[in-house]
């Protein structure tokens, strides 16, 4: 008959020890350390009288308008030439961005995006407006960071 061996079971209980020690919940105490006592709050809803999101016109990713007083949407923004790739709101809904493209696909196991543009939409007068031509890529990235638009453009070297 063999001998069974202490230690590897002395390790196992050690290991569940350390494990329980470290992922065990010492209260809000710790949350409030990491954040030197600052809870964000959720603020209050907004109140929107209408609100923008992206769907399909004739065939090409478009913004519609959705009225919340008559429950209605209707087309609010249509290039023909053009697709919406990205519409992204801030987090208080006052700022909204959106990017287009004329072309994207792969060619060659390699995507590619062409002719991409950045748009402003002011949601409180419904108007938007041109602000970049952003060229070509072959990744993108939109997103806010706090109060602070962010792309990122991943392009071959010329």
């Amino acid at each position: 008959m063999r001998k069974q061996a202490k230690y590897p079971v002395l390790l196992v209980v050690l290991v569940f020890q350390i494990l329980f020690y470290y992922c065990g919940d010492n209260g809000t105490d710790n949350i409030k350390n990491r954040f030197n006592g600052k809870v964000k709050v959720a603020s209050e809803p907004v109140k929107a009288k209408h609100f923008f999101f992206v769907g399909k016109w004739l065939g090409k990713e478009s913004i519609y308008k959705y009225s919340f007083d008559d429950s209605s949407y209707s087309v609010f923004w249509f290039q023909d030439k053009e697709k919406v790739l990205e519409f992204l709101y801030s987090d208080d809904l006052k700022y909204a961005f959106f990017i287009t493209a004329r072309k994207l696909g792969t060619r060659h196991g390699v995507s590619f995006i062409k002719k991409l543009k950045l748009y402003r939409v002011d949601p409180l007068l419904s108007k938007t407006g041109l602000i970049s031509e952003l060229g070509e890529a072959i990744q993108l990235l939109a997103q806010w960071n706090g109060m602070n638009f962010e792309i990122q453009l991943t392009k071959f070297d010329k």
